[in-house]
């Protein structure tokens, strides 16, 4: 079977799940098969000049090509799906009054390495971000949000259309039991005041609740003691493949030192370089 070099294939998302490089329908406008590196069946569809396709078009990006074999396509590094990588990045905020909150000095210079990172793979950054003045990508979707549940609500929304999700954000721990709607003043007495607190959602181990067996996650952990012990901890209660344990001294720098454990606790990985490395790095190991 040979493809016409004029026409152009389109990859997309097929719902077939059978034998890799098995040739699963055929027809003059559109081929099944599937691809294992992405753990997903792809279907390629054949395009004319014209701009005839079948009406069973995918999610994908077209591309010109011509292979003598359904294996040679697949092995070729034209074949690209574009995963989408959920990346959360920088900290979020927790408001006590309409001018104050509690936050981090998460920088978000990770999660934009990261973005890099996904981008040089053919892959598509998806990030939801907490307010930072780091740059990101201009081919990354970035969604902004400013709180933890914000942040929570547009994960649970994106993770199911992506193969996997880094939460290198630094998302408040804690939030107020009550919001003042009024600028809380300082007590004339000279005295302090007595705030409370409640803990903010989990990101990472809701989206562990949700993921798929073809899905991944990665976790990062900042500790200042017991980091080890800490760090299995979170990734067991978050359900994650990986978690990427650091220290304060990694907070607003573009070096730091990092351990990578795997979901068996293993530790896999010591970096001690900088963060756009560090995220190559990461990547190969999902």
């Amino acid at each position: 079977m040979r493809y016409n070099a004029n026409r152009r294939l389109k990859i997309g998302k097929g719902s077939i799940n059978k034998t890799p490089e098995k040739i699963l329908d055929f027809s003059p406008q559109r081929l099944y098969v599937v691809d294992l590196r992405f753990g997903q069946t792809v279907y390629v569809e054949m395009e004319t000049e014209s701009g005839a396709k079948s009406q069973a078009s995918g999610i994908g990006r077209q591309m010109p090509i011509g292979f003598p074999t359904v294996a040679s396509f697949l092995s070729s590094e034209s074949c690209l799906l574009s995963p989408r990588i959920l990346i959360t990045s920088g900290p979020t905020r927790e408001y006590l009054d309409p001018v104050r909150y509690l936050t981090n000095g998460s920088s978000g210079r990770m999660g934009s390495a990261l973005a890099e990172a996904v981008l040089k793979r053919g892959g598509v950054p998806i990030i939801v971000s907490g307010q930072t003045s780091v740059v990101y990508p201009s081919e990354a979707e970035v969604h902004w949000v400013e709180t933890t549940e914000q942040m929570l609500e547009w994960c649970l929304e994106l993770f199911p259309h992506c193969v996997g999700v880094i939460g290198a954000a630094a998302p408040c721990d804690f939030q107020p039991l009550t919001f003042s709607e009024q600028k809380i003043s300082k007590p004339k007495d000279g005295g302090g005041i007595v705030l409370q607190f409640s803990a903010t959602p989990d990101i990472l181990a809701a989206l562990g609740n949700i993921k798929r067996p073809d899905q991944w996650s990665m976790a990062f952990a900042l500790e200042t003691e017991n980091g080890t012990a800490r760090a299995l901890e979170k990734l067991r209660q978050k359900r994650c493949d990986y978690i990427v344990l650091n220290g304060p001294d990694a907070i607003g720098k573009d070096e730091a030192k990092f351990q990578v454990f795997d979901a068996a606790g293993t530790l896999r990985k010591v970096f001690c370089g900088s963060k756009r490395l560090l995220a190559e790095a990461l990547l190969r190991l999902v």
